[in-house]
């Protein structure tokens, strides 16, 4: 079972100018007619401005069309670098860690439009990570590659800058069909790849994920986070309502879950504010909190990677019990019953 969600509505202009100026760039290196990218002057964009995440899928597919380059999504993301992303790739260079600075890029995609549910696990000694851009399945097939890659290469070219020139990725599952690129990616990603996963998987190497970065840097380190925090949390409340944005904040959150309290510290309200604004909404923390815990609940047992002891510990819950309990409340299934594949759907 997919859980399918959009956050937004694609013809909302939230996209940070640089995307589109970007792939033009690109485009024009490559030799094409960049003239034909856009159906307007994106040249004259406002350093503020932002544009409709439709209007940029078109502009992939153009560029692709006008390129002849398949995987154009690899060459974006070369491009796609530390002084691209501002104050979040400032925050990456001075992280402490590898896996900090990718938790400061994760919060850069947010920033700047990119609607992605990001999840980051725990796998024996590596970590696996999900992401899947949440446009809905109209996105073509060729803009979702193009995403992709991008990201990844992305992440590829930052991490072997700033661990001079160590390899992250151990395997990388693709969303979709090979169609003869799998050799051009496991030469790319150095790498094996595999296809036709339900998301983008990546496993990370445990010893590059945890390697220090720097030392000695903890005030910097800790200004730079909690300076990007309050911009993706201005940004996230700017592009959403009070749920919305509460679902999003939940959903970019690895391992315990922030409480009423914290939440609403985070977004300058009282809980008490925060309580009265939700019910507004005919909504509560509370409820908003099931419904994504619920989610992540459904694709860890799903995927059949854990045990139910895990995912109950993953999500937050004392003990499996508790989480057997709340479960059944939400499904009227347990989850033994979800994850053995007892039931087929939901």
């Amino acid at each position: 079972m997919r859980i399918q969600e959009t956050t937004f509505k694609r013809s909302k202009p939230v996209l940070t100018r640089d995307y589109p100026l970007l792939l033009q760039k690109l485009v024009k290196q490559l030799g094409g007619d960049t003239s034909q990218l856009y159906d307007k002057n994106i040249d004259t964009l406002d350093r503020n401005d932002r544009v409709a995440p439709v209007e940029f899928m078109k502009s992939i597919s153009r560029a692709i069309e006008l390129t002849g380059e398949p995987h154009l999504g690899l060459y974006f993301g070369r491009h796609w670098d530390v002084a691209t992303m501002g104050v979040f790739g400032q925050a990456a260079c001075s992280s402490q860690t590898v896996g900090d600075a990718l938790r400061q890029l994760i919060k850069y995609y947010g920033f700047s439009g990119l609607s992605l549910r990001i999840d980051i696990q725990r796998s024996g000694v590596e970590y696996l990570v999900n992401f899947d851009p949440l446009y809905g399945d109209e996105i073509p097939e060729e803009v979702k590659r193009f995403m992709v890659e991008a990201i990844l290469s992305s992440t590829m070219m930052i991490v072997g800058m700033l661990t001079k020139g160590a390899k992250l990725f151990k395997a990388i599952g693709m969303p979709f069909v090979d169609d003869g690129h799998c050799k051009v990616y496991e030469e790319f990603f150095g790498c094996p790849v595999y296809f036709e996963k339900d998301d983008c998987e990546v496993l990370f190497d445990h010893n590059v994920y945890e390697a220090v970065l720097h030392r000695g840097n903890d005030t910097l380190s800790h200004f730079n986070q909690d300076y990007t925090d309050h911009l993706l949390i201005d940004v996230v409340r700017k592009m959403r309502s009070l749920p919305g944005c509460i679902r999003q904040l939940l959903q970019n959150t690895h391992g315990q879950f922030p409480t009423l309290e914290d939440m609403a510290n985070c977004l300058h309200l009282s809980p008490r504010t925060l309580c009265r604004r939700l019910s507004e909404h005919d909504t509560s923390y509370q409820a908003l909190l099931n419904e994504v815990r619920k989610q992540r609940a459904l694709e860890y047992l799903t995927g059949r990677r854990w045990s139910v002891e895990k995912v109950a510990n993953q999500l937050g819950f004392s003990d499996a019990s508790n989480f057997r309990r709340a479960f059944k409340q939400w499904t009227g299934l347990t989850p033994g019953a979800v994850r053995d594949g007892v039931v087929n759907d939901m």
